[in-house]
Formats: C-alpha cells, structure tokens, sequence
C-alpha cells in the first residue's frame, strides 16, 4: 500500500509533464484535459501529426507512455459520450452502458471524486429519468465550460 501522498505527487508531476510536453511540441492540441490517467485530446490536425505528438509524449519518459482511441463521430470518456452533431460541433450526454443495469462501471471511488468535483450531491447515481435528466442537464453546464 503506497503513502496516500502518492495520488497528489503524481497529479502535481504530470501537471509538469503535461506543461512541458505540450510547450515542446511542434504541433500542439486544440484542447487537453486529464482526469486521473484519462485524458481527452481535441485534436486540429491530421493523423500524421497525431501519431508524432503521441510518439513525442512517449519518448519524454520510459514510465509514463500514452495510447489514444481516435473516433470520429463518438467517444466515451469519463462516462460521458461525447460525439459530433451535424453541424460540425460537439455534443455530449451521459454515457450508459446498455447491458449494464449498474450506475457505472467505475469503482465507487472514481465515482466519489467525480462527484465531488462536478455534480452537486444527490444526482451522480440516480435510475430514474428523472435523474438522468438532472445530471445531464448539470454535466452540460460543466462541459459547456471547456
């Protein structure tokens, strides 16, 4: 069991790491947000530059490598879907996994940080429509920010 330290050096190294990656980069992204080990790339170019940002990330440091999922209409991150509407720009809901009948496949604890960073309690796990509605609604005002 490591020192409960460890999650916050971590996150405070990989905000420098992140910082002088991206600074480094001869393409940079249109936008990048990490939560834990998730991060979610906009990324404005073609896969070419892509492939070398991620094989730039990769060479900083032996221990810390990346991979990536590219879609172009949806992708899943954080238990939201994220997709392309028909004009060009981004939607998103909450992303429900239909042969899950859980409210998320995340560990409790995932979703505890989630909550407490983004959702005001009482809204994250609700079954109901309702609830789902509510939380849609509250995650649209977060994502809209971004």
């Amino acid at each position: 069991m490591g020192s409960p330290l460890s999650p916050v050096i971590a996150n405070l190294y990989m905000e420098d790491f992140e910082m002088k990656a991206i600074e480094k980069a001869t393409h940079k992204p249109a936008c990048w947000y990490r939560y834990v080990d998730d991060t979610f790339v906009i990324w404005p170019r073609g896969q070419e530059e892509l492939t070398d940002f991620l094989n730039h990330l990769n060479g900083i440091h032996n221990n810390i490598q990346f991979t990536m999922e590219t879609e172009e209409v949806h992708l899943s991150f954080l238990d939201i879907d994220i997709y392309r509407k028909m004009d060009g720009s981004l939607g998103h809901k909450v992303y429900w996994k239909a042969w899950s009948n859980a409210c998320s496949e995340r560990p409790w604890y995932t979703l505890w940080g989630l909550k407490k960073q983004l959702i005001p309690p009482g809204s994250l796990c609700s079954r109901g429509w309702k609830g789902r509605h509510t939380m849609e609604q509250r995650l649209e005002a977060v994502l809209d920010q971004l």
